[in-house]
């Protein structure tokens, strides 16, 4: 007679909730978290709260919360249950069965999740000062443009045009059929001034790694000050970043495409 190993309760808890309680022989207890975890993960997957900040946190929330209880559960009853252990080949089998499979569910809901719900990114460029500094990280609906319309003043995420592999972020400012042009470092959409709250402005004392030129250069220096008039064709928008001096964007690179 003797106790489980809570040790190797809790790992195998940790990694599989179920697990854990099934190495402690509660087979009935450990099939009620198996088909917990999997509602848990349905929700992870297809849940529409998922698309909302506050659902995401509240599923991700529910979903430790669940392995903390299911990893206590199973550390309790292995140090204090009492009873005559003598674990055949076939029930290390079932264990290992179970760990490989549960972190082949995981991986797969995972990689779905990243790749068709949403994606965790980081800031590695100062383009969208203030909003987004360098550093920041950020998840991304990547279906969110398949059922709503981009809008102007949307930040958006999308390949970057001269390196499809690059996932690249910058800010809707016009949608097609809009007329964009940049006046002397003033943007304006079909012939009027645009408000851009958002937009980094100039300032005596701003500090020089986010340096705006107070200097506007004449027509004819580049597109940076002066753009257009430009007609946004069917199906593309128009981006431009925030910190507009330090900023690779629509004047330089093109239309963005929308499909």
């Amino acid at each position: 007679m003797k106790r489980h190993d809570p040790v190797i309760a809790f790992v195998l808890s940790a990694i599989v909730p179920g697990l854990g309680q099934l190495y402690n022989n509660e087979v009935r207890k450990a099939i009620v978290y198996f088909l917990i975890l999997l509602v848990v993960l349905a929700a992870t997957l297809f849940s529409p709260a998922m698309k909302y900040f506050e659902g995401f946190l509240v599923i991700i929330g529910a979903r430790v919360l669940f392995t903390v209880v299911s990893v206590i559960d199973a550390i309790g009853v292995a140090a204090n249950k009492i009873e005559k252990i003598k674990r055949s080949p076939r029930q290390w089998l079932v264990y290992a069965f179970v760990l490989v499979l549960g972190i082949w569910i995981y991986s797969c809901a995972n990689n779905y999740l990243r790749t068709h719900v949403i994606r965790p990114f980081k800031i590695t460029s100062g383009g969208l000062k203030p909003a987004l500094m360098e550093g920041d990280r950020l998840y991304a609906d990547l279906d969110y443009f398949e059922t709503h319309p981009v809008e102007r003043g949307q930040i958006i995420i999308f390949p970057f045009p001269l390196d499809t592999a690059l996932a690249y972020i910058q800010r809707c400012v016009a949608v097609e059929g809009d007329t964009v042009e940049i006046r002397s470092k003033v943007l304006y959409i079909n012939n009027e001034k645009a408000e851009e709250p958002y937009a980094l402005e100039f300032t005596p004392t701003m500090k020089q790694e986010d340096y705006l030129e107070k200097e506007i250069k004449p027509k004819g220096a580049g597109n940076r000050d002066h753009y257009g008039p430009i007609l946004i064709p069917d199906g593309s928008c128009f981006v431009l970043g925030d910190n507009r001096d330090n900023s690779i964007d629509s004047r330089y690179i093109g239309m963005i495409p929308l499909k």
